[in-house]
């Protein structure tokens, strides 16, 4: 039976249906922290009876659920969805949404499996004190949409709050790092739509929220947003062959996440012109002659390692001292230089009321490794 949105809305009744039915479902938007779970929720819920999005739309519209449910049931058309062995495994299925929740608003089943997944990217803790972060899109190379950024803030926003984490690597794969932003989303805005929605704002989480240093390892293509988002974090690592670009001007716009005004820092006003206003790429054996890299691999393995290893050099040290000095750095290219140094000095007077201050020069004068309380 073809399927086409009249169609299924005529013969389903339900526009919630017919939104199920379209390309990646509908991303129903939680507006109650506290949704109506009862008993049937929580007997559907351990049935497993509901596919991707149908959990959510459950715990926050139960009686639309339950019409939709009814509806494809009607014409046949649920049970393919439910053959699909993505769409059975219950863990998977939650994990997105349940850790949206107090647990207590959960029915028990939810609660068990409310710990943190995510569906475009990947976290792990891949060396002590460091937090791992991949792009998780690979047929896309990584393509930036909101739901990705979504996941992406929260990520960060949970390593950064984390006690046992000091610093992240942000990365994707050795094909792509991030091939730009998603243009099938961006395409039909209106100017009115991208103005009052603010879009791509949320993308300023990354250096203005986040205190703990980030690591960037590209490799791959890093085109438009890819490669903002490069730029966006305190060190850069790349392949020689990373594919550099701000290409905007080919689609008829210009960079919008800050790209012609961190690259420019970067590379000066000259090369950036150049670089904007024809579209052109660049390498990463050129990221690194020009700064935009600290350091180039020739592999992809080389590049993860270098990575993961610095980030464990720096989780070594006082956490105190690191956010420090991340925070006197990015200044550098907010402030004139005299207020730069000034505000540096007074940063650097402050941490003489630390503890791992102390601790540090006592370890240096007495000739031992500092054990630091990170206070």
């Amino acid at each position: 039976m073809k399927l086409d949105e009249a169609g299924v809305e005529r013969n389903v009744g339900c526009w919630w249906a017919r939104n199920y039915l379209s390309l990646n479902f509908l991303r129903f938007e939680i507006r109650d922290s506290r949704p109506p779970v009862n008993r049937i929720t929580s007997r559907i819920v351990s049935r497993e009876i509901y596919g991707p999005r149908d959990a959510e739309l459950l715990l926050t519209k139960p009686l639309k659920f339950f019409n939709c449910l009814r509806g494809l049931i009607k014409i046949g058309l649920y049970d393919p969805y439910l053959t699909q062995q993505s769409i059975m495994n219950p863990i998977r299925t939650l994990r997105p949404f349940a850790s949206r929740f107090r647990p207590s608003t959960l029915p028990a089943f939810s609660r068990a499996y409310s710990a943190k997944s995510y569906e475009f990217i990947q976290t792990t803790e891949p060396r002590p004190g460091v937090g791992q972060i991949t792009f998780n899109r690979p047929k896309a190379l990584n393509a930036l949409s909101t739901p990705l950024i979504t996941e992406l803030n929260d990520a960060l926003l949970s390593f950064d709050k984390s006690p046992t984490i000091s610093a992240i690597v942000l990365t994707g794969s050795a094909k792509a790092f991030a091939a730009g932003a998603d243009i099938k989303e961006m395409a039909p805005l209106t100017f009115s739509e991208a103005y009052t929605t603010s879009f791509i704002e949320s993308w300023s989480n990354l250096t203005t929220a986040i205190k703990k240093p980030i690591i960037a390892a590209v490799s791959g293509h890093a085109l438009g947003g890819g490669c903002e988002l490069a730029l966006m974090c305190d060190v850069l690592y790349c392949t020689e062959n990373a594919n550099f670009g701000q290409p905007e001007i080919k689609l008829g716009t210009i960079p919008g996440a800050g790209g012609s005004q961190r690259l420019t820092r970067a590379i000066g006003k000259a090369r950036a012109m150049e670089l904007i206003l024809t579209g052109k790429n660049f390498t990463g054996r050129e990221a690194g002659e020009w700064g935009v890299a600290a350091r180039t691999y020739g592999t992809w393995e080389e590049l993860i390692e270098a990575a993961l290893g610095t980030a464990e050099t720096i989780a070594g040290y006082s956490k105190v001292a690191v956010q420090a000095a991340k925070e006197v750095v990015n200044k550098s290219q907010d402030l004139p230089l005299r207020d730069g140094v000034e505000y540096e000095r007074r940063v650097f007077h402050s941490l003489f009321g630390s503890e791992d201050q102390k601790i540090g020069m006592s370890a240096f004068a007495g000739k031992k490794k500092a054990e630091w309380t990170h206070k």
